[in-house]
């Protein structure tokens, strides 16, 4: 009878504790719904589950998909600073700045007159808007005239000499593998014409070689050639005259159009400049 009575109100009590844990039961989120108790495509678990670059974080909310193994990465598999800008790599436009360069919002370099040379690279930083540039940020110019004040007979560049090559330099017109930078050497006419030919080459040489320490690997199809006091551009028999002739001359020439006598070093026979001083003193004693 008791058997009887509990096999009765089974039902009734199973139903009680099934409705009271329904009511205490939190509600299942639909997004949980759709991933875990619907069947998922191939590609769709392909995206929720892999790690193709191992840090981590499943590829699916991988901002940063191609981290490096091990770098360490946040939550979104973004490495916080790469290349050591100050700027998240999540927002960062230039994520290979070179390390020490200041850079804007983005990431990138700062370019201040914005003709597209980064501040850093820039050796004419102040060009006007609109205006063409080199690589160095300056006016290409095809032709530079410098006044380097050399001891009487010498040929060796002083650090503010070595400056004013170099400034010249980056004002030069970009090169490609159909042009040549010429440095010319020129002399007064004070002194014997051979030792003058001689010491203009050297002089040009000096200069060739300041600009290769500065080019470095970068200094291809550099020629030099001297043309001692045979050349003159203004009056040899005044002081001013003969300091405006002693010059050396940067030029961006044509391959097809460098002179027959330029080289790319000092000729042998240009080696060993000696000096005779008395022998031509003036001018005009040829």
């Amino acid at each position: 009878m008791k058997a009887t009575r509990l096999l009765t109100a089974l039902p009734l009590l199973l139903a009680g504790i099934t409705a009271q844990a329904e009511q205490t039961r939190e509600p299942v989120n639909p997004a949980q719904k759709t991933t875990f108790w619907q069947a998922q495509t191939p590609d769709k678990v392909d995206r929720t589950y892999t790690d193709l670059d191992q840090d981590g974080v499943p590829d699916m909310i991988d901002l940063c998909p191609n981290s490096v193994h091990p770098d360490q990465v946040d939550e979104l598999g973004c490495v916080g600073d790469q290349d050591g800008d100050g700027i998240n790599d999540r927002i960062d436009q230039c994520p290979n700045t070179p390390k020490g360069r200041k850079v804007d919002s983005h990431g990138c370099q700062l370019d201040s007159d914005h003709d597209g040379v980064a501040d850093a690279d820039d050796r004419c930083p102040a060009t006007p808007a609109g205006q063409k540039v080199n690589r160095y940020g300056c006016t290409p110019q095809s032709r530079a005239v410098l006044r380097l004040t050399f001891p009487t007979a010498g040929f060796t560049l002083t650090q503010a000499q070595q400056k004013q090559v170099d400034d010249a330099l980056y004002r030069l017109k970009d090169r490609d593998e159909n042009t040549a930078l010429l440095v010319e050497g020129h002399t007064d006419a004070v002194g014997c014409r051979d030792d003058n030919l001689k010491l203009s080459w050297n002089r040009a040489e000096a200069v060739r070689a300041e600009i290769e320490r500065v080019l470095g690997d970068k200094a291809e199809n550099l020629f030099i050639i001297g043309y001692g006091e045979s050349r003159p551009v203004a009056d040899n028999a005044t002081p001013n005259g003969r300091a405006q002739n002693r010059r050396i001359v940067l030029k961006v020439v044509p391959m097809d159009k460098l002179p027959s006598e330029a080289s790319p070093a000092l000729p042998q026979e240009m080696h060993g400049y000696t000096p005779h001083p008395g022998r031509c003193p003036k001018p005009d004693d040829k």
